[in-house]
């Protein structure tokens, strides 16, 4: 059983990219104002796309963890896990304030990377790697030590 918790890592990849797809450019339509967007098509597939890739990479990172866990590294990994985390947070921040990444100027951008962060970071990488850990990175992930040892008593 241990072997397959690849799989809900994938699922919760594929989670992140429903949310990436549907969600976020439906809720970022309704704060059109609030962000500054003034109602442009062409500003929320842009927002799509960029989301998608930093889904994409958020799912890699997710599964080269799990590989290198779970076949290579037989004790902790935890400085590789923080350098993944990292270049999540890199994927969801510099987009955002990237010039020309959008085509349309927008006034709150924090938004757009906050968006991203929660999306890519915290659902795509962090809850994927908490829940779906290799078998040898148990306590890995920022705050699984804490939840894992509590809940085993």
């Amino acid at each position: 059983m241990d072997k397959l918790r690849w799989i809900g890592t994938v699922i919760v990849g594929a989670v992140t990219a429903l949310l990436m797809a549907f969600f976020w450019p439906f809720l970022c339509y309704q704060m059109r104002t609030f962000i500054g967007i003034n109602g442009s098509a062409t500003w929320l597939k842009q927002f799509t796309a960029i989301g998608l890739v930093g889904v994409g990479i958020s799912l890699f990172l997710c599964l080269v963890w799990y590989v290198l866990g779970e076949f290579v590294f037989k004790e902790s990994a935890t400085g590789l896990w923080w350098v993944f985390l990292l270049i999540t947070l890199i994927a969801a921040i510099v987009p955002a304030f990237w010039p020309g990444a959008f085509p349309v100027r927008v006034s709150n951008l924090w938004v757009v990377s906050l968006f991203y962060f929660i999306n890519n970071t915290v659902i795509g990488y962090w809850l994927s790697t908490f829940f779906f850990y290799p078998s040898t990175q148990l306590l890995v992930p920022l705050g699984a030590d804490g939840f894992y040892t509590k809940s085993k008593r």
